[in-house]
Protein backbone atom coordinates (compact mmCIF):
# COMPACT_ATOMS: atom_id res chain seq x y z
CA UNK A 1 0.00 0.00 0.00
CA UNK A 2 1.37 3.01 -0.69
CA UNK A 3 1.56 6.07 1.60
CA UNK A 4 -0.81 8.11 0.69
CA UNK A 5 -3.59 11.00 1.77
CA UNK A 6 -1.92 13.32 4.13
CA UNK A 7 -3.95 15.88 4.34
CA UNK A 8 -1.83 18.21 6.43
CA UNK A 9 2.05 17.92 6.86
CA UNK A 10 4.23 20.44 9.17
CA UNK A 11 7.69 19.69 11.09
CA UNK A 12 7.48 16.02 10.90
CA UNK A 13 3.67 15.71 11.95
CA UNK A 14 0.59 15.10 9.76
CA UNK A 15 -3.60 15.45 9.74
CA UNK A 16 -4.40 11.66 8.03
CA UNK A 17 -7.35 11.00 6.36
CA UNK A 18 -6.82 7.52 5.27
CA UNK A 19 -8.60 5.75 7.54
CA UNK A 20 -12.50 5.84 9.55
CA UNK A 21 -10.52 5.96 12.44
CA UNK A 22 -9.21 9.54 12.04
CA UNK A 23 -12.53 10.34 11.80
CA UNK A 24 -13.84 11.40 15.41
CA UNK A 25 -9.95 13.05 15.87
CA UNK A 26 -10.95 15.22 12.16
CA UNK A 27 -14.63 16.10 13.69
CA UNK A 28 -13.11 17.78 16.72
CA UNK A 29 -11.33 19.69 14.12
CA UNK A 30 -13.98 20.99 12.31
CA UNK A 31 -16.24 21.71 15.27
CA UNK A 32 -13.40 23.78 16.84
CA UNK A 33 -13.14 25.81 13.10
CA UNK A 34 -17.07 25.96 12.91
CA UNK A 35 -17.17 27.22 16.54
CA UNK A 36 -15.04 30.47 15.57
CA UNK A 37 -17.45 31.11 12.89
CA UNK A 38 -15.64 29.59 9.81
CA UNK A 39 -16.06 26.95 7.37
CA UNK A 40 -13.78 24.20 7.53
CA UNK A 41 -12.29 23.03 4.13
CA UNK A 42 -9.41 20.97 4.49
CA UNK A 43 -6.06 20.41 1.72
CA UNK A 44 -5.56 16.89 0.56
CA UNK A 45 -2.24 16.16 -1.23
CA UNK A 46 -1.63 12.77 -2.92
CA UNK A 47 1.90 12.45 -3.25
CA UNK A 48 4.75 14.76 -3.44
CA UNK A 49 6.03 13.36 -6.59
CA UNK A 50 9.78 13.51 -7.34
CA UNK A 51 9.95 15.64 -4.09
CA UNK A 52 8.49 12.86 -1.50
CA UNK A 53 11.24 12.46 1.19
CA UNK A 54 9.54 8.36 1.58
CA UNK A 55 8.92 7.36 -1.94
CA UNK A 56 10.13 9.71 -4.67
CA UNK A 57 8.05 8.88 -8.00
CA UNK A 58 7.60 11.11 -11.44
CA UNK A 59 5.59 10.16 -14.35
CA UNK A 60 7.96 9.16 -16.28
CA UNK A 61 11.20 8.99 -13.98
CA UNK A 62 12.47 11.76 -14.67
CA UNK A 63 14.10 13.74 -11.67
CA UNK A 64 12.74 17.03 -10.89
CA UNK A 65 15.63 20.38 -12.08
CA UNK A 66 15.61 21.40 -8.42
CA UNK A 67 17.06 17.84 -7.98
CA UNK A 68 20.99 18.32 -6.60
CA UNK A 69 20.08 21.73 -5.07
CA UNK A 70 17.69 20.68 -2.63
CA UNK A 71 17.47 17.20 -0.62
CA UNK A 72 13.56 17.26 -0.73
CA UNK A 73 14.07 16.44 -4.48
CA UNK A 74 15.42 12.74 -5.52
CA UNK A 75 17.99 12.46 -8.50
CA UNK A 76 16.56 9.50 -8.64
CA UNK A 77 12.99 9.23 -8.89
CA UNK A 78 11.19 5.93 -9.48
CA UNK A 79 8.43 6.15 -12.23
CA UNK A 80 4.45 6.03 -10.79
CA UNK A 81 2.65 2.78 -12.59
CA UNK A 82 -0.98 3.40 -13.85
CA UNK A 83 -2.08 0.98 -11.00
CA UNK A 84 -0.50 3.57 -8.29
CA UNK A 85 -2.38 6.36 -9.58
CA UNK A 86 -6.07 4.39 -9.74
CA UNK A 87 -5.10 3.48 -5.88
CA UNK A 88 -4.33 7.18 -5.60
CA UNK A 89 -7.50 8.51 -6.87
CA UNK A 90 -9.39 6.03 -5.03
CA UNK A 91 -7.56 7.03 -2.00
CA UNK A 92 -8.20 10.56 -1.98
CA UNK A 93 -12.08 9.82 -2.66
CA UNK A 94 -12.24 7.74 0.08
CA UNK A 95 -10.39 10.73 2.58
CA UNK A 96 -12.72 13.06 0.98
CA UNK A 97 -15.47 11.01 2.28
CA UNK A 98 -14.01 10.70 5.63
CA UNK A 99 -14.07 14.92 5.83
CA UNK A 100 -17.07 15.26 4.73
CA UNK A 101 -18.73 13.00 7.66
CA UNK A 102 -16.12 14.42 9.90
CA UNK A 103 -18.15 17.68 9.35
CA UNK A 104 -15.85 19.33 6.45
CA UNK A 105 -17.24 21.83 4.18
CA UNK A 106 -15.36 21.09 1.44
CA UNK A 107 -12.21 19.62 0.47
CA UNK A 108 -9.10 21.24 -1.49
CA UNK A 109 -7.04 19.14 -3.80
CA UNK A 110 -3.20 19.58 -4.07
CA UNK A 111 -2.51 19.66 -7.39
CA UNK A 112 0.12 22.49 -7.95
CA UNK A 113 4.12 23.20 -6.40
CA UNK A 114 5.53 20.26 -8.11
CA UNK A 115 3.87 17.55 -6.43
CA UNK A 116 3.00 14.76 -8.55
CA UNK A 117 -0.25 15.78 -10.06
CA UNK A 118 1.53 18.96 -11.14
CA UNK A 119 4.59 17.24 -12.68
CA UNK A 120 1.93 14.74 -14.78
CA UNK A 121 0.39 17.69 -16.63
CA UNK A 122 4.02 19.11 -17.75
CA UNK A 123 4.98 17.83 -20.79
CA UNK A 124 8.67 18.37 -19.43
CA UNK A 125 8.53 15.47 -16.84
CA UNK A 126 5.37 13.16 -18.42
CA UNK A 127 6.83 11.30 -21.37
CA UNK A 128 4.15 8.92 -20.73
CA UNK A 129 2.89 6.71 -23.55
CA UNK A 130 0.01 5.24 -21.80
CA UNK A 131 -3.10 6.70 -20.86
CA UNK A 132 -1.73 9.48 -18.40
CA UNK A 133 0.69 10.69 -21.01
CA UNK A 134 0.21 12.50 -24.36
CA UNK A 135 -2.17 15.21 -25.19
CA UNK A 136 -4.13 17.76 -21.93
CA UNK A 137 -7.01 14.71 -21.41
CA UNK A 138 -4.27 11.89 -20.85
CA UNK A 139 -1.85 14.26 -18.68
CA UNK A 140 -4.90 15.44 -16.91
CA UNK A 141 -6.39 11.91 -16.85
CA UNK A 142 -5.08 11.20 -12.67
CA UNK A 143 -6.62 14.25 -11.75
CA UNK A 144 -10.34 13.82 -13.53
CA UNK A 145 -9.81 10.09 -12.19
CA UNK A 146 -9.61 11.77 -8.54
CA UNK A 147 -12.25 14.43 -9.13
CA UNK A 148 -14.60 11.56 -10.47
CA UNK A 149 -13.88 9.41 -7.19
CA UNK A 150 -14.35 12.25 -4.75
CA UNK A 151 -17.80 13.46 -6.54
CA UNK A 152 -18.48 9.57 -6.19
CA UNK A 153 -18.08 9.48 -2.50
CA UNK A 154 -19.34 12.43 -1.60
CA UNK A 155 -22.44 14.40 -1.76
CA UNK A 156 -23.42 16.71 -5.11
CA UNK A 157 -23.45 19.69 -2.65
CA UNK A 158 -20.00 19.13 -1.30
CA UNK A 159 -17.45 21.34 -2.66
CA UNK A 160 -14.29 20.33 -4.65
CA UNK A 161 -11.69 22.78 -4.67
CA UNK A 162 -8.63 22.62 -7.49
CA UNK A 163 -5.42 23.88 -6.87
CA UNK A 164 -3.79 24.32 -10.05
CA UNK A 165 -0.95 26.30 -10.86
CA UNK A 166 -0.50 28.88 -13.86
CA UNK A 167 2.81 27.41 -14.73
CA UNK A 168 5.25 24.52 -13.73
CA UNK A 169 7.84 27.01 -12.58
CA UNK A 170 10.70 25.71 -14.93
CA UNK A 171 9.26 26.60 -18.01
CA UNK A 172 9.87 29.78 -19.38
CA UNK A 173 6.88 31.31 -21.52
CA UNK A 174 6.09 29.99 -24.78
CA UNK A 175 8.03 26.68 -23.87
CA UNK A 176 5.73 23.84 -25.29
CA UNK A 177 7.63 21.00 -23.49
CA UNK A 178 6.10 22.62 -20.06
CA UNK A 179 2.76 23.25 -18.60
CA UNK A 180 1.74 27.11 -18.98
CA UNK A 181 -1.04 29.43 -18.04
CA UNK A 182 -2.69 28.85 -21.29
CA UNK A 183 -2.63 25.26 -20.62
CA UNK A 184 -3.80 26.00 -17.24
CA UNK A 185 -7.12 28.20 -19.11
CA UNK A 186 -7.99 25.27 -21.32
CA UNK A 187 -7.89 22.20 -18.57
CA UNK A 188 -10.11 24.63 -16.62
CA UNK A 189 -12.56 24.79 -19.62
Amino acid sequence: MLRLVIVVKWEGRAILANSDKYIPGLKKLADIIHAEGAKAVMQIGSHRGSADEEDPASPSGIPHPFAGWSPHFSPHPRSITAADMEEMAEEVGEASRRLMEAGFDGVMMHCATGYLACELLSRRFNKRTDEYGGDLKGRAKFILDTIRETRGKTAPDFPVILRLMGSDRVSQLGDSEGWGAEDAVELCK
